[in-house]
């Protein structure tokens, strides 16, 4: 198992990548994000050791998360080589909120592509299945960048997934 840091976002935004992971698993392409049984999220950071969850929720506790985000997502992409198909993220402050949450975990601790040098923010529209047709299905689904706002921060252990903490971003007035 292993821990994750997420944005969670607004309900229209929750909405709309669950219904593309419902016309993904209805078309018969992919049901893995569904099958996840958790909500569409950017991920901010990995780490595999669990043992970490208390220290980690301690820190993440401390912190000043401030308001809610306003964010862009898509268009889709494809990670080279895999069946990961995802929609591109993009905000002023996503990539500082994401240094800030590696800066609470040794960087060993951190798993390579969650490293803030490595970092794609993303949301995943799917982890395994056909990724040509996924892309194709997103890509008509999603041709532009939409306006998002992420809401919240988690922490959860996965597989399966299970919430640990979670803040609420305030709203912005």
């Amino acid at each position: 198992m292993g821990l994750a840091v997420s944005l969670l976002f607004d309900g229209a935004t929750t909405a709309a990548v669950r219904a593309l992971w419902e016309r993904l698993a209805g078309a018969g392409i992919s049901s893995s994000m569904i099958d996840l049984g958790y909500l569409p999220h950017v991920t901010l950071t990995v780490v595999q050791d669990e043992n970490l969850a208390g220290e980690l929720q301690r820190k993440l506790t401390q912190q000043a998360w401030g308001e809610v985000r306003d964010m862009e997502i898509g268009p889709a992409d494809r990670f080279d080589g895999t069946d990961v198909v995802w929609l591109g993220c993009s905000g002023n402050e996503l990539r500082a909120m994401q240094r800030a949450v590696c800066g609470l975990i040794s960087p060993d601790e951190i798993e390579p592509h969650y490293r803030p040098e490595s970092w794609v923010p993303h949301v995943t529209l799917q982890t395994s299945g056909d990724a040509g047709a996924a892309r194709a299905l997103a890509e008509v689904v999603w041709p532009v960048q939409i306006k998002a706002q992420a809401v919240a921060v988690d922490l959860i252990r996965f597989r399966p997934v299970v919430p640990l903490w979670r803040a609420e971003l305030r709203a912005v007035a």
